[in-house]
């Protein structure tokens, strides 16, 4: 059994271990070739697990996930969108193998920012913070194990723009604002005065498309005759993500407290969010 084999190669592991350490106290091996065979050996162990990885049954057998309902009814809009799980399912992970965004899940490594937004949440108010999250489906699990599903009317689209701005730089206050009556729709919440000032534009749109919306790229298509802020419910994260405007960098403003915001002047055509890891420069 795979337990007898790994007692076997651990007590092995064990007894060349020692021998090693007892050559080398009596300098019959030098810390070269010490190092070498503790190398060897780790190697070994490493492939013991890894060759396990992906094996299946003795018959060869590959079981097939069954067809999620709930999946093929979320998939079947193909809009850009969030899903707010709800009580005993919000850290479900699930859901993000059917490809289904969703501001719930589990990591053990959050963001410092948007726990918060997931503390101001638990309060059981937001729900204008849960529309600026781009939450269109909110799901609610029922005694019987179903699965119910709310729509959210009043969602806003995961990017937009705006012609007013307020700052609020004390974070406790700042969070209460925006589960409170925050005006997501036409105002944006930053945490320093910005070098522009937006004005009202009536006519000023942002359009994101499925297929320009990636891991490491978004690009976004705008019309604005006035300065405006644009707003975009992804993670505020600066040492990563560099946001351009025709193809010059802009600055990206930390937008209600964890997200962001970038400045657009009249007449712009195209703002575009790249991720660029300064590790692989």
């Amino acid at each position: 059994s795979i337990l007898h084999q790994d007692v076997f190669l651990n007590v092995i592991f064990l007894l060349v271990g020692t021998v090693l350490l007892f050559l080398l106290q009596y300098e019959k091996i030098s810390f070269g070739i010490m190092i070498f065979f503790v190398s060897i050996i780790t190697l070994v162990d490493l492939w013991q697990v890894d060759r396990r990885i992906g094996q299946t049954g003795k018959d060869d057998s590959v079981v097939m996930p069954q067809e999620n309902p709930l999946a093929k009814f979320l998939n079947a809009d193909t809009t850009l969108f969030r899903v707010y799980p709800t009580g005993q399912i919000f850290n479900e992970t699930v859901l993000a193998a059917d490809k289904i965004e969703s501001i719930g899940g589990y990591h053990a490594a959050k963001p410092r920012l948007y726990q918060d937004i997931l503390e101001a949440l638990q309060t059981g108010e937001g729900k204008g913070l849960l529309s600026f999250l781009n939450v269109k489906y909110q799901l609610m699990m029922q005694k019987d194990g179903r699965i119910n599903v709310y729509i959210n009317t009043e969602m806003l689209p995961r990017v937009y723009l705006v012609g007013e701005y307020e700052v609020e730089t004390d974070a406790k206050k700042r969070l209460e604002k925006l589960v409170g009556d925050f005006d997501f729709k036409h105002k944006v919440m930053l945490t320093e005065a910005p070098v522009c000032q937006p004005m009202t534009d009536s006519t000023a749109k942002a359009v994101l498309l499925k297929k320009d919306y990636s891991l490491n790229h978004i690009k976004i298509d705008v019309s604005n005759k006035e300065i405006q802020f644009l707003v975009l419910s992804d993670g505020y994260y600066p040492a990563g993500w560099q946001a351009y405007v025709d193809g010059k960098p802009v600055r990206t403003y930390q937008a209600n407290h964890a997200f962001r915001a970038v400045c657009v002047p009249g007449g712009a055509k195209i703002v575009e969010f790249k991720y660029v890891s300064k590790a692989y420069r």
